[in-house]
């Protein structure tokens, strides 16, 4: 994931392929499902929403058939991002409901999964049921991860923006920029999607320097993935 982390989803795509093409090999279905759905990641963020699709929905039916819980929650990931992607809203949702219930039945780091729900809930405008994940991945990112505390802010801050309400958004906003790490990017989905309301936030709130230092440095974080190109832009144009 070292190239995920730095934003080289190419590179990435082309390692997790030749570990998924060997682990088929020696017969690792496991294996084989874990490097299909990282596959399906790096070709989302290449913006190859049909080709992630049919690798993410294939490393999901395939982890039904060997019947790993594990690896059914995982893909999970993968396939409710590509669903919306693909403007699935329907089957996203039941895809994201089930991989956060299966996640919490093996304590298997719930909070990711419950933020792939968010997100969910976000594209289909249920923000008090988005606002309720986040603050439920809050008392669970405890002790705090810096990850998922910019994360959690910068969903919060987005939805009390939508609410104008904006002292609550600004302090959001800034909480976010404190744990904010450029020196990597989201691995997962919809991480910097919302950039650009904390910019705007950040802005009717008298912060400028902040602002413009802050898409300066995003513009240095995005690498290969176009998904995250355009939420620059959007950044930048704000």
């Amino acid at each position: 994931l070292f190239n995920a982390h730095q934003g080289q989803w190419n590179e990435q795509g082309e390692l997790v392929y030749e570990l998924h093409r060997r682990y088929a090999v020696f017969g690792n279905q496991a294996m084989e499902i874990f490097c299909l759905s990282l596959f399906a990641g790096a070709s989302i963020h290449r913006g190859q929403v049909q080709a992630a699709l049919k690798d993410a929905r294939t490393a999901y039916t395939m982890s039904f058939e060997i019947d790993n819980l594990w690896e059914q929650a995982h893909s999970a990931i993968f396939l409710s991002q590509a669903l919306l992607d693909a403007g699935k809203y329907e089957e996203a949702l039941h895809v994201a409901e089930k991989s956060v219930r299966d996640a919490k039945t093996l304590n298997a780091l719930p909070i990711l999964y419950l933020h792939m729900m968010g997100s969910v809930y976000i594209t289909l405008h249920l923000f008090e049921q988005a606002h309720a994940v986040y603050q439920e991945m809050s008392k669970l990112n405890q002790p705090p991860v810096p990850a998922y505390s910019e994360q959690i802010a910068s969903r919060l801050c987005f939805i009390s923006a939508l609410n104008e309400h904006w002292e609550e958004a600004q302090h959001y906003a800034l909480q976010a920029l404190e744990q904010r790490d450029y020196s990597r990017v989201g691995v997962l989905f919809n991480t910097e999607t919302m950039r650009c309301f904390e910019i705007e936030v950040l802005l009717r709130t008298g912060e400028v320097e902040r602002a413009e230092e802050d898409v300066r440095r995003f513009s240095e974080q995005v690498g290969s993935s176009r998904r995250y190109r355009i939420s620059y832009l959007r950044a930048l144009a704000v």
